[in-house]
């Protein structure tokens, strides 16, 4: 669990720095793709289970 821990942070890094890079707005993208919903099940409220 912890290797899958560091993998992710390693990928959230990567994420922002490609944001930074191309000059991209990660929040105002997420919430353009995702408004008011979650961007699992899509719903609002939420109906995911943990």
């Amino acid at each position: 669990m912890d290797n899958i821990k560091e993998e992710l942070a390693d990928c959230f890094a990567w994420i922002g720095a490609l944001a930074n890079l191309y000059d991209i707005d990660l929040e105002a993208a997420f919430l353009e793709k995702y408004p008011d919903k979650c961007p699992t099940c899509r719903k609002n409220p939420c109906i995911c289970t943990d």
